[in-house]
C-alpha cells in the first residue's frame, strides 16, 4: 500500500509542479 500511495502523492505533486510551470 505504500508504493500505492507514495505514486499518488508523487503524481499529485507532479501535476501541481507541472501546472505551475506550464
Amino acid at each position: 500500500a505504500k508504493t500505492a500511495i507514495a505514486r499518488e502523492l508523487s503524481g499529485f505533486i507532479w501535476g501541481m509542479m507541472t501546472g505551475r510551470i506550464a
